[in-house]
């Protein structure tokens, strides 16, 4: 017998019932990534709307260029055009891939296109300082937008296996 005298019996209980739970969450699956990937989407277009937030009520000088400081007054009023117009597109699929897009749409009251003075406060210019907002929320949130995904994705599963 080689010390194997008793094989194991092992008595499964309800694995068609699971199986049908399996294969209803799978028939979801498309809308439970597409309700986690708007809520870690949220989490960064969040901190990225605080970021730009303390960037616009910064006193002090955004200029790196010695004639603009005398428009300092000017350049530190914000119209709020920025702020409103960040958004986050639509969620788009390639492949076997899904995402979406966190940016800022539009003109504002002058016709400057808000990517552009988003890009210019990101990354500076020759007469404006930089002032990034964008990176930094997203290096500091990432984590947090990746567990509230997968908190999502539990919830969103709940919802088909009860």
């Amino acid at each position: 017998m080689n010390g194997c005298g008793r094989l194991a019996k092992l008595t499964i209980i309800g694995l068609e019932e699971y199986s049908k739970m399996i294969a209803k969450t799978g028939e979801h699956a498309q809308g439970i990534a597409k309700a986690a990937i708007y809520a870690g989407a949220e989490v960064i277009a969040d901190a990225i709307r605080e970021n730009l937030k303390s960037n616009l009520n910064a006193t002090k000088s955004v200029s790196a260029h010695p004639t603009a400081q005398t428009k300092k007054h000017k350049m530190n009023t914000s119209t709020g055009d920025l702020s409103s117009s960040l958004g986050i597109a639509p969620i788009q699929a390639f492949g076997g891939d899904m995402n979406t897009k966190i940016g800022f749409d539009g003109y504002d009251h002058n016709g400057v296109a808000n990517t552009l003075k988003a890009r210019v406060m990101e990354s500076g210019s020759s007469r404006i300082k930089k002032r990034p907002f964008v990176r930094p929320a997203v290096t500091k949130n990432k984590q947090k937008a990746i567990q509230v995904m997968g908190e999502t994705i539990e919830k969103e599963i709940q919802k088909y296996i009860r």
